[in-house]
C-alpha cells in the first residue's frame, strides 16, 4: 500500500458489496483508504479538508518504478463537493517491472514532489492526500493495472503476500508495529528519564502545560 500509516479500507474486495469498483473492469480491484480516529474520518467537523484526518497525510510509492504521469493542479474540493469531469483529480501513474502500472489518486493540489520521468524507489514520498476530482473526502485511490491508460486497462489483483485486505479491515506500512514499539519504549525511556531529578519533574510538566496553551 502506498501509505506510511494505518490506513482503513473504505472500498476494497473481490466483489461489488465490498467494493464498489468492481463493476467496472478498469478499476474492479482498486481499494479506496481513509484514516479514522474514534470511528470517524474527521474531528469537530466536516466542513474543511484540514479536519480530516486523512488530508495532508504523506503518500509513497508502493514499489518501485518510473513516473510516466503526473496531474498536480487539480483544485481541492470542498467536503461533499465532486468534480465529475475530472474524476483522477491530482494522480500519479508508475511503471513497474512485467507490464504492471500503480495509480494513485486525489492527491492534494501541488502537493505531488515528483514529475514525469523521475524514477521512484518502493516507500519513496510522492505528495500528499487530499480531496481533488471525483472525491466526497480526502481519500486514496489506489490500484495496479496492466496498461498506462486507466480508460483501456484493466484492474489487477493486488497480491500482498498474505490475505487482501477488503472493505472493513485496517491496512499498515511494512514495519509498522516495530516502528509504533520503537515509539512506546523511547516514551518509557523518556519518561525514566524526565523522573529522575525533581528539576526534570518540573520541567516534565512545564512542557505538558504550556502545550495547552499553543
Amino acid at each position: 500500500m502506498p501509505i506510511k500509516d494505518k490506513w482503513y479500507v473504505f472500498w476494497g474486495g473481490t466483489n461489488e458489496f465490498l467494493n464498489y469498483h468492481y463493476p467496472f473492469e478498469n478499476q474492479r480491484y482498486a481499494y479506496d483508504l481513509v484514516v479514522i480516529e474514534n470511528g470517524l474520518t474527521f474531528t469537530k467537523e466536516a466542513n474543511k479538508n484540514e479536519n480530516f484526518f486523512a488530508f495532508n497525510k504523506e503518500i509513497v510509492a508502493p514499489l518501485d518504478g518510473r513516473v510516466i504521469k503526473v496531474i498536480n493542479d487539480v483544485l481541492d474540493n470542498a467536503p461533499g463537493v465532486v468534480k465529475e469531469n475530472e474524476p483522477l483529480g491530482n494522480y500519479i501513474v508508475i511503471e513497474h517491472k512485467n507490464n504492471e502500472y500503480s495509480l494513485i489518486a486525489h492527491f492534494k493540489q501541488f502537493s505531488i514532489d515528483v514529475k514525469k520521468g523521475d524514477m521512484v524507489i518502493t516507500g519513496q514520498k510522492l505528495g500528499l492526500c487530499g480531496n481533488s476530482g471525483n472525491s466526497t473526502e480526502p481519500h486514496i485511490h489506489f490500484q495496479v493495472m496492466d496498461a498506462k491508460n486507466v480508460m483501456y486497462a484493466i484492474s489487477l489483483n493486488i497480491q500482498f503476500g498474505e490475505d487482501s485486505p477488503v472493505q472493513g479491515d485496517y491496512v499498515y506500512p511494512k514495519d509498522y508495529f516495530v516502528e509504533q514499539r520503537s515509539k512506546k519504549l523511547d516514551v518509557i525511556i523518556d519518561k525514566g528519564e524526565n523522573a529522575s531529578s525533581l528539576p526534570a519533574i518540573f520541567s516534565s510538566i512545564y512542557r505538558r502545560i504550556g502545550a495547552f496553551f499553543k
